[in-house]
């Protein structure tokens, strides 16, 4: 009995989570740029590191939460990756 093979689905969102340290940036530019490869994403590889390494960078150098999470979502023709920490955003009061 042979089964026919599944077919992936048109988008497909992963999950990653590090801790807030200095090679958080490294790691989730890897992260997104292996995902692009395995999924055959249309999308310039090393313009998508330099981009998750700007924002990983700006949550580890701004921020006191200890994880930052990225979500990716990879669509047939494009890529969104959303990066969010789990610090609640700080209150302002202007004088």
């Amino acid at each position: 009995m042979t089964t026919a093979p599944q077919r992936l689905p048109d988008v497909r969102t992963y999950t990653f989570t590090t801790l807030n340290a200095p090679d958080a940036a490294k790691l989730a530019r890897d992260h997104v740029a292996w995902l692009l490869r395995h999924n055959a994403c249309p999308v310039e590889t090393d313009t998508a590191r330099l981009l998750v390494s700007e924002v990983v960078t700006n949550a580890h150098q701004h921020t006191v939460t200890p994880v930052i999470c990225l979500t990716t979502t990879i669509h047939p023709a494009g890529v969104r990756v959303a990066v969010y920490d789990t610090h609640p955003p700080a209150s302002r009061r202007c004088p």
